[in-house]
């Protein structure tokens, strides 16, 4: 996905649309809407249905899910407000994706939330092709909340598919 440039079309260039602009905001909604409500129950069936079995206790595996939640949103926050991380993030990212034989549940874990993402970005995926391939150039831009709508609407279930 490249970074849109300015042009004729005012839409060009759209920091809640493009993709390389939004990929901050997109993976902060990941990670908070798949820390909200889960339950040791619903982390477990998750894996399940990937075909991941991990044999551990719930309150390890809460708080492993913990831990990669506020890993991932630590280098988030690194990234935006410190120079340094930016500029040599080999460290923390080789922690954040490096497995070893006594962190597996957090390597299992992170695989879960990775998918959540990318079904974040691929749900907000149809209105930023819509948004960047517009039949007009003076087709309206959509709105966030569209777009938040959208993706709601194709995250329902993720994680509780019984509350569809």
């Amino acid at each position: 996905m490249a970074m849109q440039m300015r042009g004729a079309d005012p839409r060009l260039y759209n920091p809640d649309r493009d993709m390389l602009w939004a990929m901050p905001r997109l993976m902060q909604k990941a990670l908070t809407q798949f820390g909200q409500d889960i339950t040791v129950a619903d982390v477990r069936s998750l894996l399940d249905q990937r075909g991941i079995v991990l044999d551990c206790s719930d309150e390890l595996l809460y708080n492993k899910l913990c831990a990669v939640i506020q890993s991932f949103a630590m280098y988030l926050n690194d990234l935006k407000d410190k120079p340094d991380i930016r500029r040599k993030p080999e460290q923390i990212h080789s922690k954040l994706f490096t497995v070893h034989k006594d962190n597996r549940i957090y390597a299992a874990l992170r695989s879960l939330v990775a998918d959540f993402f990318l079904a974040v970005v691929y749900a907000e995926l149809p209105v930023w092709f819509e948004s960047v391939q517009p039949e007009q150039a003076n087709n309206p831009v959509p709105n966030v909340g569209e777009v938040e709508k959208t993706v709601d609407k194709l995250l329902a279930g993720f994680i509780h598919p019984d509350k569809k």
